[in-house]
């Protein structure tokens, strides 16, 4: 086997176990049971699919050369986001929802992890989708990341509206915990 199908051998089995982990999180967690006009969550997951497998095709069809550094930032950034990603959805437990609708039994989630981000979900989601363009030195899949990273900046716009209206200390909360990027952002 050559480096480059080793490459993407470790990128899929890397996206599988992500992906398995996901689905069970989801499963037992999610209340996609509930009835939501808003679809913002598709301006997400669809680039952020594209973006993801988008990559390896690039690379398979134009060939970039391999960048030992980009690959070891890339998989460093995909084993971040996906642990980011399984450490958020474990920590708000029966309050993830893909739906942005109050709940008279969710809870304002403020420890762990979001005691220092107000959304490392959707940064874990930012880190996977730019693991991609890096190990793979694509440059059409930047597209695809920034339509992912558009929708996740409206999806935060709507969703502290509304936990704004429905948690008075969620201005307090604001206040004190970065939005994405832990001490800048």
């Amino acid at each position: 086997m050559n480096k480059d199908n080793t490459i993407l051998l470790i990128y899929f089995i890397s996206l599988a176990i992500y992906g398995i982990a996901e689905i069970f999180l989801q499963l037992r967690f999610s209340k996609w049971r509930i009835r939501n006009r808003d679809k913002s969550y598709l301006w997400i997951m669809v680039p952020f699919y594209l973006s993801i497998y988008l990559a390896p095709v690039e690379q398979l069809r134009f060939g970039y050369a391999f960048h030992k550094v980009m690959i070891a930032s890339g998989f460093a950034m995909l084993a971040a986001g996906v642990a980011i990603r399984m450490v958020s959805l474990l920590t708000l437990g029966k309050n993830f929802s893909v739906a942005i609708k109050y709940s008279d039994r969710s809870r304002l989630v403020v420890n762990g992890i979001y005691g220092y981000l107000r959304h490392p979900s959707y940064l874990a989601l930012i880190l996977i989708s730019l693991s991609g363009c890096l190990i793979f030195n694509c440059r059409l899949d930047w597209i695809a990341v920034i339509v992912c990273l558009s929708g996740i900046l409206l999806r935060i716009r709507k969703e502290e509206s509304m936990l704004e209206e429905q948690y008075p200390g969620y201005v307090e909360y604001r206040r004190k915990t970065r939005k994405l990027i832990p001490y800048i952002y």
